[in-house]
């Protein structure tokens, strides 16, 4: 689970922001209640456009990555590949994050720039301590120059182990520990072992629908559990889809610009009507909004099954807010004896506020018009629990929204 993520000098993230997944008690089937306390399974961010809703996604996905992926996805010497805010270039950037293991609380923390990795932290605590722990700490004062300190009952590692990090510089150690199994010990054996999300380092991506396509082919082609249920799902959505094609398939290709052929496979049909009154949709012929919402629906289907975190910017794109709400209401059900999951999202549709509380609606808005500021609406005063947190976030109650007056010439 993941408890507490701060961010600074990302994106146009500027100051310190601090995403608190945490919560003082279990509302609903949304909050889930671990050995540490409670944290909220879903939470959804809403405000402006351009205001950095994706970059604090992004900084969740980014974090993964240089934490689980670093040392065996880049190549040595490549910059890391993310963006300092504009203004702030020449300053590291700093992420932290809490999260759970096995047994144990963890927090993990790194100082960093494009270049290397300038401190890297990681801290523990189980139920009885009262503060965290250091476990190791790694310093770069320049490029060159790699030290490390390891604390008990954190097992150093050896000599040529070490060499093959001091030229890693734009890799974490905790990702080198990762692909050695030396972090097992200590209950971080799958840390994001179930990692779902549709952001790039450049942020939110919406690949061509045939993409979505191939994947969904071949989720329904070799699930037969997952076929049924994603079938009767997509009946659900009241979008005349019936069945799926039991013999009829159509072939699609992907080409480059030489018209060599790259990728090719078939693709699965949909029927649509009943008996004499039945016809067969390729699936690429399918309106958009129908590929995305089962695309979506995949992710969750996965989620529900594999345990894990989904983050996804702009949740709704391309769908119907009300198939998307409804999705979401069927996940936090078929979740509610998991504490295992977690589902985070950006949005514009204030109707996907309206099932939340308080502690799971963040704002996001730039402060002065060049840095990004997230709160929680609880951390508003007078916000009750009873209001229509949609009308009142489109009313500007909660800021966050576009505050000028639009005119057109």
């Amino acid at each position: 689970m993941l408890y507490k993520l701060k961010v600074k000098n990302f994106y146009s993230i500027g100051e310190t922001q601090e995403f608190d997944f945490t919560t003082s008690k279990q509302i609903d089937n949304s909050v889930a209640k671990t050995s540490f306390g409670y944290v909220n399974k879903i939470s959804c961010i809403v405000g402006n456009n351009a205001s950095g809703k994706s970059n604090m996604l992004k900084a969740i996905a980014f974090f993964k990555w240089l934490a689980v992926d670093s040392f065996s996805k880049v190549k040595i010497n490549e910059k890391i590949p993310f963006k300092p805010h504009c203004l702030l270039k020449d300053q590291p950037s700093e992420m932290e994050m809490i999260f759970s293991g096995e047994k144990n609380l963890f927090k993990l923390r790194f100082e960093f720039n494009r270049d290397y990795i300038i401190k890297e932290t990681l801290s523990y605590k189980d139920l009885k301590m009262p503060k965290f722990k250091t476990l190791y700490t790694s310093t770069r004062n320049n490029e060159n120059s790699f030290r490390t300190r390891y604390f008990a009952p954190m097992q150093a590692i050896g000599t040529v182990e070490r060499s093959r990090l001091i030229d890693k510089k734009n890799s974490s150690l905790f990702s080198y520990l990762v692909t050695t199994g030396s972090l097992a010990a200590l209950g971080l054996k799958d840390l994001f072992k179930n990692f779902y999300s549709n952001l790039t380092e450049q942020g939110g991506i919406n690949p061509p629908a045939i993409f979505d396509c191939f994947e969904i082919s071949e989720t329904i082609e070799s699930n037969e559990d997952l076929k049924q249920k994603i079938l009767n799902t997509v009946k659900s959505f009241d979008i005349g889809i019936t069945d799926i094609s039991k013999t009829v398939k159509s072939k699609w290709a992907i080409s480059d610009t030489n018209n060599n052929t790259i990728f090719d496979r078939e693709l699965i049909n949909f029927v649509h009507g009943k008996n004499d009154k039945s016809f067969v949709v390729p699936l690429l012929y399918e309106s958009e909004g129908t590929i995305k919402s089962i695309s979506l629906l995949i992710s969750i289907l996965n989620l529900i099954k594999e345990g894990g975190l989904f983050i996804v910017d702009e949740i709704e794109m391309s769908k119907h807010p009300s198939i998307v709400k409804q999705l979401i209401a069927e996940f936090e059900w078929k979740t509610k004896d998991n504490p295992d999951v977690q589902l985070i999202f950006t949005t514009h549709q204030p109707v996907l506020l309206e099932e939340r509380n308080k502690s799971q609606i963040f704002l996001v808005e730039k402060t002065d018009t060049i840095n990004s500021e997230i709160y929680r609406l609880d951390d508003i005063s007078g916000v009750r629990t009873s209001e229509n947190f949609a009308l009142k976030y489109l009313s500007g109650r909660y800021g966050a929204v576009p505050r000028g007056v639009i005119s057109i010439g």
